[in-house]
């Protein structure tokens, strides 16, 4: 029997409009290995589970589904490292979430052989599109030209906005050598970015690999973004997370690291309209590069909220 080398890791949760999208993206590729998709569905409310029940009846090779009764990540469940990945039995790891898709047949391929050709690399990502919640086109998701070629945890943590989680491949121990520390932070992608570029080079593949829908129905950005109270502690809780991965790499890469948090702080104060503080250290140079529509716009936000809200509302 031909063994299983790319596990495709796929969470949905009310993902009924764009689940399929998703999964027939997975299938569209065309690889030398034969790899398996694991999706995890947490109790959606609408039909995205009858729609991944359709596909494992075409698929059961290939669509591995885990369905629940309850929520899970309600219950503060670690999702992809205590439910997917110890039934995973590929070599490696793709990530997909079901608001997202692929848009290239050949992305595991193209991962799948820089992987192996460079093997002190431990992660291989790629560019990728940002499209609206109907699918249409909105950009590229990173413009600032980055060229094809290994990069390093300093690249990486300067600048976690490079590349989605859903164009990331990596080798499945990463799971087990840092389960320590996955285990006592929340799961964010940006920590599996910075972790994984501290325990190896990342190699980016500029080409479009992947499509990220922004505002989806049903995604965590969605649900998270709409409460300013929640958005608030879930940035708290990115720092505590970065203050922890410092901690775990025994504050090697604690410069980096410890800009990333001051940056974090600084959305918490922009939230708040703490514009004082924005404009003190250690938040002066990053206030100082913000562009004069958004430091007009904070101050409309601060002082006349109504008007910010029918401003942001005509956008």
């Amino acid at each position: 029997m031909e063994e299983i080398k790319v596990s495709v890791i796929c969470t949905a949760y009310n993902h009924e409009k764009y689940i399929a999208k998703a999964l027939e993206s997975f299938l569209m590729q065309k690889t030398s290995f034969k790899f398996e998709v694991i999706v995890h569905d947490d109790a959606s409310t609408d039909k995205t589970a009858d729609i991944i029940k359709e596909y494992e009846q075409k698929y059961p090779d290939i669509i591995k589904p885990i369905y629940q009764k309850e929520n899970q990540y309600s219950q503060g469940v670690h999702i992809t490292a205590s439910l997917m990945i110890p039934k995973a039995k590929g070599e490696f790891i793709a990530f997909c979430e079901g608001d997202d898709y692929w848009t290239s047949p050949n992305k595991l391929q193209l991962q799948y052989e820089c992987m192996n050709k460079y093997p002190q690399c431990s992660l291989v990502a790629g560019n990728a599109v940002r499209v609206s919640e109907n699918g249409e086109y909105i950009s590229i998701y990173s413009n600032k030209g980055y060229k094809e070629g290994i990069y390093t945890a300093k690249d990486i943590i300067s600048d976690l906005s490079m590349f989605p989680m859903a164009s990331m491949f990596f080798r499945k121990s990463y799971y087990s050598e840092n389960s320590l520390f996955l285990e006592n932070v929340q799961n964010f992608d940006y920590i599996h970015k910075a972790l994984l570029s501290t325990q190896g080079d990342v190699y980016f593949l500029d080409e479009k690999l992947s499509a990220y829908r922004q505002a989806a129905k049903g995604s965590w950005t969605e649900r998270i973004a709409q409460n300013k109270e929640k958005f608030e502690t879930h940035i708290k809780k990115s720092i505590q997370a970065f203050e922890k991965l410092d901690e775990y790499r025994n504050y090697k890469y604690t410069e980096l690291i410890q800009e990333e948090i001051i940056r974090r702080k600084f959305n918490v104060k922009e939230l708040n309209c703490d514009i004082k503080a924005l404009k003190k250290e250690p938040y002066r140079k990053i206030y100082n590069k913000r562009s004069f529509k958004w430091k007009v716009l904070l101050y409309i936000k601060a002082y006349c909220p109504g008007l910010y809200s029918f401003l942001i509302k005509r956008r």
